[in-house]
């Protein structure tokens, strides 16, 4: 039997006709070096488009910035969230309204607190087997 391709994988490889809201996982390396997760949504006819939005803003706040990790989910009319619950249109309008670009050119992003021991968003570093391999 044939595997199935992820929905959004499709979609991350798209470019729509009109604009999609994207909803955009990251970590942003401040100039300091300093990394911090963030969630956001941005309004783009692509993810490529997406991302580059969201680094052309960043850019803007901090020019030594970057991000690395970027993870994107399009929101669509079969997108379920927290435990299979589908957007209702109160929720629709508000990701309308948080979408990047908008009138005021704020990016809204939501910091996401980093798990102690995480070395980056996905997993911890186990330091002490690290310093066993190279010894």
């Amino acid at each position: 039997m044939k595997k199935t391709r992820s929905v959004q994988k499709v979609f991350r490889t798209k470019l729509f006709e009109y604009d999609q809201y994207w909803n955009v996982n990251y970590t942003e390396v401040s100039s300091e070096n300093i990394e911090t997760d963030y969630k956001t949504i941005i309004k783009a006819r692509s993810f490529d488009l997406a991302k580059i939005n969201l680094i052309k803003r960043l850019l803007e706040d901090d020019q030594g910035a970057s991000i690395k990790a970027v993870q994107g989910y399009m929101f669509h009319g079969n997108y379920k969230y927290h435990e299979n619950k589908k957007l209702e249109l109160k929720q629709w309008d508000q990701i309308k309204k948080a979408s990047f670009p908008n009138e005021n050119n704020i990016l809204f992003k939501i910091e996401i607190p980093r798990p102690e021991g995480y070395s980056n968003r996905f997993n911890k570093t186990n330091f002490d087997h690290l310093k066993n391999i190279y010894t």
